[in-house]
């Protein structure tokens, strides 16, 4: 039971990373297409 507790764990954790990760890459990319939004408007 225990070990299946820390693999439960691990994955959690895994998952957790790679979802801010996805977060980051969309956040970039969103501010990168903003800023060249406002510099096509100048």
């Amino acid at each position: 039971m225990r070990r299946s507790a820390t693999e439960a764990s691990l994955l959690i954790r895994s998952h957790i990373l790679e979802s801010k990760s996805e977060v980051q890459k969309v956040t970039v990319q969103m501010l990168r297409e903003a800023r060249e939004a406002m510099l096509a408007e100048q």
